[in-house]
């Protein structure tokens, strides 16, 4: 790197940094202005931003699909598909799945029926009654036969 270039790298940092602070100020004298426009902006154009939305996220599922083989992890069906959050705690929610959540592997892929019985059986589980239903189960008694 010339010295030159060394110079205007610096400069343009010293720019940006000068940029940022500037508009930083610039945010917090003008915030409800700027707020106000950005309601009546998304007021105006809602349908065709909600329309975008969709689209993106319909996008972004199709793509995890993909990755995830585009079939149930339990019978691997490829029909009735969800997603399944297998941490849903506050810290990573998220309504619709993202690559953040598919890295993380917080995604798996299942069909319907066995994403209610997920979804049953974690409830017996909170409720406290899955530990009872497994007891009776493995203490059942034999039938003589």
């Amino acid at each position: 790197m010339t010295s030159y270039q060394k110079l205007r790298a610096e400069r343009e940092a010293i720019d940006t940094e000068k940029m940022r602070q500037y508009m930083k100020m610039y945010y917090q004298k003008h915030r409800e202005e700027m707020l106000r426009d950005m309601k009546r902006y998304y007021l105006e154009h809602r349908e065709q931003i909600l329309r975008h939305q969709c689209a993106r996220q319909r996008k972004r599922k199709e793509k995890i699909k993909q990755i995830l083989a585009n079939q149930c992890v339990v019978c691997k069906s490829p029909e009735n598909l969800v997603f399944h959050h297998l941490d849903y705690s506050e810290a990573n929610r998220a309504y619709f799945p993202s690559f953040k959540e598919l890295k993380k592997g917080n995604l798996v892929l299942v069909c319907r029926r066995h994403h209610r019985a997920i979804h049953f059986v974690n409830q017996l589980r909170f409720q406290g009654y899955l530990p009872k239903i497994l007891d009776l189960l493995n203490n059942k008694p034999r039938a003589n036969g």
